[in-house]
């Protein structure tokens, strides 16, 4: 009898501690047609499992492993595990479950489309650092509009340091919010590219090892460039080369860059030659259809060149006050968010502010 109680308890120890703590609910990213990378932090390198499943036919439940991690510099060592999701469904619902040897996490997707005939919608949001009211607020406002996925401008958090992660970007809305809608971010100056950056976000080119911070995706009829303004950039730049290539060969119907600087702003902290000399020699000649920035922080929307420059810099900042030059169309000192929908060749964006007043339209129809 002794022997039997000592062996169970070998086992439950001995599985405790093989079984990794997930710390912190799973959330997405790195969508595409065909496959999306969940995202766990727990206190182990061991490998965590995910089970997953078309929506309509969850009988069929198929299991996916943590095949790489990153580190964070949290002093107590963390490590953030990507599941890769693979040879998914195009435009599917899709839910899943992570779990440890005590909670269990569920969430839902949907994939891209492959079909660019197909309707969707995505959210807008930038430099939600710093203060979490305004940000959780603008978190639950876009999870009320169900977009398919979301582009991020930078500065989600005061600091690089894994405590301004966890209290300004990682708040029980926005783990909501990401735990079913995935994100892509253009870094910005206070998260910086650091390690927990880049321990926290994931490219959709999960085959490059290298951190990077500027990638591009196709999500339906879109080519989306995200760009990372805190490394070299100039035209003699590995970045500007990637730029270039992009835009020379992209397939999209419509091109969105996004990035977390503007090229050009009126107010706030002023234009920037480097980018406006990349908009000049490379987005007007591709015909880029809208840029996307933040780090001034209100609302604008500026035509150069026949490109929409916007600026959606209200997520939890605090507001500077926007000027005006002759290029700018509209301009508000408020905290905001975008939502814009893809359906039958047109892309509308639309903004608002933190009490959901519509402050601009925008209507591209190809």
């Amino acid at each position: 009898m002794k022997k039997s109680l000592f062996t169970i308890l070998i086992f439950v120890l001995f599985s405790n501690f093989l079984w990794s703590k997930i710390i912190m609910q799973p959330y997405l990213q790195a969508v595409t047609d065909s496959s999306i990378a969940i995202l766990v932090e727990s206190d182990s390198p061991e490998p965590i499992e995910a089970k997953y499943s078309i929506a309509s036919s969850s009988a069929t439940q198929l299991t996916a492993k943590s095949q790489t991690y990153k580190v964070t510099d949290n002093s107590a060592k963390t490590y953030i595990h990507r599941i890769y999701l693979k040879n998914l469904a195009s435009y599917s619902n899709y839910t899943y479950s992570v779990s440890d040897n005590t909670t269990k996490y569920q969430g839902k997707f949907i994939t891209a489309p492959s079909d660019v005939s197909k309707d969707f919608t995505f959210a807008i949001m930038g430099d939600c650092r710093s203060q979490t009211k305004i940000h959780s607020k603008i978190a639950e406002d876009i999870a009320q509009k169900e977009p398919n996925f979301s582009i991020y401008l930078g500065d989600l958090c005061f600091s690089p340091s894994y405590s301004a992660w966890k209290d300004e970007f990682f708040i029980p809305s926005e783990l909501n919010l990401i735990a079913n809608v995935p994100f892509a971010n253009a870094i910005g100056n206070h998260e910086d590219s650091k390690p927990n950056t880049f321990a926290f976000t994931q490219s959709p080119d999960i085959a490059n090892s290298e951190d990077l911070g500027y990638f591009d995706f196709y999500y339906g009829p879109i080519h989306f460039i995200i760009l990372n303004t805190e490394v070299n950039i100039s035209t003699n730049s590995k970045q500007y080369k990637f730029i270039k290539n992009a835009l020379e060969n992209s397939k999209g119907k419509f091109k969105i860059v996004a990035m977390h600087i503007p090229p050009y702003v009126a107010g706030g902290h002023g234009e920037n030659e480097k980018l406006i000399t990349i908009s000049e020699k490379l987005f007007v000649p591709n015909n880029v259809d809208i840029v996307l920035a933040g780090d001034s922080h209100f609302y604008q929307h500026n035509l150069v060149n026949g490109i929409h420059h916007l600026i959606i810099a209200g997520g939890g900042a605090p507001l500077y006050t926007p000027k005006s030059k002759d290029y700018t169309l509209n301009s508000a000192k408020a905290y905001c968010y975008g939502i814009a929908k893809y359906s039958n060749n047109a892309l509308t964006l639309e903004v608002y502010d933190i009490n959901n007043n519509l402050l601009d339209t925008i209507q591209i129809k190809k």
